[in-house]
């Protein structure tokens, strides 16, 4: 398609009824639904419109909170000016974003390039590598075996994999929450520079990190993908089937989910678009090639924005798990329990909502899942660049909160004192220790945390300083003196603080 041309797509015969698989999940109040879809240069929006009736005397109140939730047009335009206010470029590489409440789809946008040297646009349909978000599929394989019976997990990995190098010293569910010390592949030196493109088995992937260990197995937490290889090493041993073929045939097959899949060595993948990064000198390029068999169970699943979107609603609604491993899965315990993450999953509260989330990284893409529990939200957020005009993370975090009634405060930019900015500059720490560091850049404030990337930070007025690359909010606060000694950090822009104090 040439970036002139316009297409349409005919609304289908009953818009009452979104177009996905049959799953058994709990009914919301029938709704009226307008379904419209608009595809232009570069942009591509899907939007369900709704009549939603006022709540019946009988609804219950969350019902009728959830009724009195943003609808579907001004999340609509919510997702555009984001992404007018990011920057984003029509001819650029882009990015889908999916909202979905329960079995409505709110909106789709689809904005960029699915192909920048032949002009073709990104639609909402099309298929991108997921990167990390694999591991709550390839976690969600392991919980379902458990609920067959045959793994459990408190048992040390050696009774599956019998010849792991001290596989005993650390249990399934280690493997799972990252706390069972296993050294990161990915992080070795060299790794990511050699030669990726090489297809390798599941022996050969194990053996790249056989027994190498950063820390006693419980007693940290440190992401590691080779545990993730591990995950699904385990479970090609127990189902007797490669581990993508067990996610398919037993977890997603069933449901009707087609569009998750594991693309092996296929040279052409239907709807796949390309990834992009930009070098060190600043120049787009298409993203290096990589063998998906590397990634394995820790990364190397595709996914449209409406599959994932079936898929949240069948692992948190549809009883695709038992309530004893669904809970084990969305519960961070022992050493995980600082970072929030369960099995697969971050548990954490967005605007002061449990929200489900994980995000993803592979070369050429960014993804962002999240699923909010009490108003049933999904967003979805697939970028076919790793180096994304706007972040997935945060885009997600600001289209949930707004979908959901609780939209971050808004940011307005004020030139800064210049004292003020001299004044902040300096060292802070927090009770627990940690430390974040503030230098002066022009008429910037730029905070650096520990192994952190710089974050510049502009005035807000009133000693307050924010991102648009960040939902964070810093207060600075003076004394009598007028010296600052303190500031407070809202995560969340607004609400409860965290004091950090300056270091002399």
């Amino acid at each position: 398609m040439t970036q002139t041309q316009t297409q349409t797509q005919t609304p289908p015969d009953t818009p009452d009824t979104p177009d996905m698989p049959m799953i058994p999940i709990r009914a919301l109040t029938s709704r009226r639904v307008l379904l419209g879809l608009a595809l232009a240069t570069g942009l591509a929006g899907h939007v369900l419109s709704q009549e939603a009736p006022a709540p019946s005397p009988s609804a219950t109140s969350q019902e009728a909170a959830v009724q009195a939730l943003p609808g579907a047009q001004a999340v609509q335009a919510f997702i555009l000016e984001q992404l007018r206010v990011s920057g984003q470029k029509a001819g650029d590489p882009g990015l889908v974003v999916l909202v979905a409440r329960g079995e409505q789809v709110l909106a789709e946008v689809a904005m960029g390039q699915a192909s920048v040297e032949l002009g073709v646009p990104l639609q909402p349909s099309q298929v991108f590598r997921l990167g990390s978000v694999t591991k709550q599929f390839a976690a969600a394989a392991v919980l379902k075996l458990v609920d067959e019976g045959r793994i459990e997990l408190q048992a040390p990995v050696s009774r599956y994999l019998p010849g792991y190098p001290g596989g005993g010293q650390f249990t399934v569910l280690q493997l799972l929450n990252h706390t069972a010390g296993v050294s990161s592949y990915t992080s070795f030196d060299g790794y990511m520079g050699g030669d990726i493109r090489l297809a390798k088995s599941t022996d050969d992937m194990v053996q790249v990190f056989a027994g190498k260990t950063d820390f006693p197995a419980g007693t940290q937490w440190r992401y590691s993908n080779s545990g993730y290889v591990l995950v699904g090493a385990l479970v090609e041993k127990v189902s007797g089937r490669p581990w993508h073929e067990d996610i398919r045939e037993r977890l997603l097959r069933p449901a009707g989910i087609s569009e998750v899949a594991y693309p092996g060595e296929a040279a052409v993948v239907a709807g796949h678009v390309q990834g992009y990064s930009v070098s060190k000198d600043g120049a787009l390029q298409q993203a290096m090639p990589l063998s998906m068999t590397q990634p394995h169970a820790a990364g190397a699943l595709l996914g449209s924005a409406r599959a994932l979107w079936q898929w949240n609603r069948l692992l948190h609604e549809g009883g695709l798990l038992s309530p004893a491993s669904y809970q084990a899965m969305v519960t961070p315990e022992g050493a995980a329990k600082a970072q929030r993450y369960g099995l697969g999953l971050v548990s954490e509260p967005w605007r002061g909502r449990l929200t489900y989330q994980h995000s993803g990284g592979i070369p050429g893409f960014s993804t962002q899942l999240a699923y909010q529990p009490d108003t049933r939200t999904t967003v979805v957020v697939l970028a076919n660049s790793d180096s994304p005009t706007v972040q997935p993370g945060l885009l997600a975090r600001r289209v949930m909160a707004m979908a959901t009634g609780r939209p971050y405060p808004g940011q307005t930019v004020t030139a800064p004192d210049p004292g003020l900015l001299t004044a902040a500059a300096g060292l802070y720490v927090n009770a627990k220790g940690e430390e974040r560091r503030f230098h002066v850049d022009g008429q910037r404030l730029v905070a650096t945390r520990l192994q952190g990337r710089p974050l510049p930070l502009d005035s807000m007025g009133g000693r307050r300083f924010g991102s648009s690359r960040s939902t964070a909010v810093f207060h600075f606060l003076r004394d009598a003196q007028g010296r600052v000694g303190e500031l407070v950090l809202y995560p969340d822009g607004d609400g409860q603080g965290e004091r950090w104090t300056r270091q002399p």
